[in-house]
């Protein structure tokens, strides 16, 4: 364990398993859903489609949040550095090639951001969102696994 704080393992160890926890759900949203493709044609009023519909757009905010508030903070404290501002944190990360371009994080952010706060009315642009959000999921889910394979590699030097 060469350069990682003991102290904050347990942390790590915690938010992480959160992280997996969501990613297997979101993953789990991905398979229901990848019947209905692409969202453009499909039917709104169909309320066990709303339901899957929302239930992915809950884990994927809740997968980008829980990464980007709370895995890629304790990567970093779990390697003794400063967290710093989020565009630290991620420049970090993307030194770490846990993420591969900070850009792309941000435009997953603001998507996120729209399905928490900005969630359309309109029924094209809302299935518009829900499309960009769906192709992302992998996005996500890949980013789940550089941080495994980065801690693991981190812990066994």
């Amino acid at each position: 364990m060469n350069n990682i704080n003991p102290k904050i393992l347990p942390i790590f160890k915690s938010v992480f398993s959160e992280a997996k926890r969501t990613a297997k759900n979101l993953q789990l949203s991905k398979q229901r859903l990848s019947s209905h493709l692409p969202f453009t044609g499909i039917d709104l009023t169909d309320s066990d489609l709303l339901d899957r519909l929302d239930a992915f757009r809950a884990r994927f905010t809740d997968l980008q949040d829980i990464l980007g508030r709370k895995v890629f903070g304790t990567v970093l404290l779990l390697e003794a550095e400063e967290k710093g501002s989020m565009i630290d944190i991620l420049n970090q990360m993307e030194k770490r090639l846990i993420i591969k371009d900070v850009a792309e994080w941000i435009t997953v952010r603001e998507l996120r951001n729209k399905f928490t706060h900005d969630y359309p009315e309109e029924e094209s642009t809302r299935l518009k969102s829900l499309q960009l959000g769906y192709d992302k999921i992998d996005y996500l889910l890949n980013i789940v696994r550089a941080v495994e394979e980065y801690v693991n590699k981190r812990m066994s030097q």
